[in-house]
């Protein structure tokens, strides 16, 4: 899937990377069969790498817990509503692809706000793909999910990504 941003929605580093990264074979699936079977916000998964890979490096749970609670109010309200609502429309169709242009406007606006946060997070840096590990992770934790195999090998595979499109 490629991704098109319209022209009139503004771009920062953290969209430029998760547009990078998503793009990459095997993430976008990844992700989200993470946000589909385990209820975790892509954003938010990609902004916990970002910050690993290029942002303030490793977050602390207050800072993760602000971007939650954050982002949770547009997520239930706007995005998942909007989610629902393309994916009932078939496939190919004028309507989809409208909901899905809004859809992803959405999506943008919400990594805006996280992006403001992380942006004022105390910096600590350390190996990258440690640190981007380490909030996915955390992120996990917090949103009480269990880290079982096929998780970790899942958030492994978006490290690995996430630094190759660092570099």
């Amino acid at each position: 899937m490629s991704i098109r941003l319209p022209a009139a929605l503004p771009v920062f580093p953290l969209w430029q990377f998760s547009v990078r990264v998503y793009a990459m074979p095997g993430v976008s699936a990844g992700l989200l069969g993470l946000q589909d079977d385990l209820g975790l916000d892509v954003n938010l998964l990609l902004a916990c790498a970002w910050a690993g890979v290029e942002g303030p490096g490793r977050l602390s749970p207050a800072i993760l817990r602000r971007c939650q609670a954050a982002v949770a109010d547009w997520q239930s309200e706007v995005i998942q509503p909007l989610r629902a609502l393309r994916r009932d429309l078939p496939p190919g169709s004028a309507g989809r692809r409208r909901v899905g242009a809004v859809e992803l406007a959405a999506e943008h606006a919400e990594q805006l706000l996280l992006a403001g946060i992380l942006g004022a997070a105390p910096r600590e840096r350390g190996q990258p793909a440690r640190a981007a590990t380490a909030n996915l992770r955390s992120y996990c934790r917090l949103s009480g999910v269990e880290l079982s195999t096929g998780l970790e090998a899942t958030l492994h595979r978006l490290v690995v990504a996430a630094t190759a499109a660092s570099g």
